[in-house]
C-alpha cells in the first residue's frame, strides 16, 4: 500500500501533466457533446 507521503510525492511532479490530461479530456468531451447535440438537433428537425 502507498502511504500518503509517497502518494503526494508521486502526484506532485505529475500535476502539470494531469492538468493537461484533464484539459484535453474536457476538450474531447466538448467535441463529443457538440456531435451529440447536433445529432439530436437533426433527429428533432428531420425525424431521422
Amino acid at each position: 500500500m502507498l502511504s500518503s507521503g509517497t502518494f503526494t510525492g508521486v502526484l506532485q511532479p505529475a500535476s502539470p501533466d494531469l492538468a493537461a490530461a484533464i484539459q484535453s479530456s474536457n476538450r474531447l468531451i466538448h467535441r463529443l457533446h457538440g456531435c451529440l447535440s447536433l445529432n439530436l438537433l437533426m433527429k428533432l428537425k428531420y425525424g431521422c
